[in-house]
């Protein structure tokens, strides 16, 4: 299987946005711009992996407030 950060760097390069890790090794956030300043960072979604399941997940805002039941 593809390991997350090939896997981030290849998706990044086709849809046009930058990654940066986050704080666990088999997380990303994806941002519509490369820059590490907290509150301007347009983080728009995250890319993890689910080792037991071997894919990557994709997840917005909105998912996560869905899965929270936050959002209308």
């Amino acid at each position: 299987m593809e390991s997350i950060r090939t896997f981030v760097k290849r998706f990044c390069l086709s849809v046009g946005c930058y990654s940066h890790p986050n704080q666990s090794p088999s997380q990303y956030s994806l941002k519509k711009y490369d820059t590490n300043q907290r509150r301007r960072m347009g983080v728009f979604g995250w890319v993890r992996e689910l080792k037991r399941k071997g894919i990557f997940e994709f997840s917005s805002y909105k998912d996560l407030g869905d899965k929270a039941g936050v959002t209308h």
